[in-house]
């Protein structure tokens, strides 16, 4: 059995690690454009944080809440992370 998931309430999310810096990009849904925040490697509790708060800011901007997430992730070779 599949879920639908209604795409206007969809958050995009990219996030880019690498040694010395991470980027993350969060688009509400809609037509907004994505803001890109970024941050010293290693900051996950900032990293967090960044995704915690664009998101109740876009459920506040939007009325209602945003339940799902499409993600995508890209290590860089030289990070230096478990696995790269």
């Amino acid at each position: 059995m599949t879920n639908k998931i209604d795409v206007r309430d969809v958050c995009c999310v990219a996030v880019e690690l690498s040694k010395t810096s991470w980027v993350c990009a969060f688009a509400p849904p809609g037509d907004c454009k994505a803001v890109v925040h970024k941050i010293k490697a290693g900051e996950v509790s900032r990293l967090i944080g960044i995704l915690n708060n664009s998101k109740a800011k876009a459920e506040h901007q939007l009325g209602r809440p945003c339940r799902s997430y499409s993600a995508m992730r890209s290590v860089t070779m030289a990070s230096g992370l478990p696995g790269s």
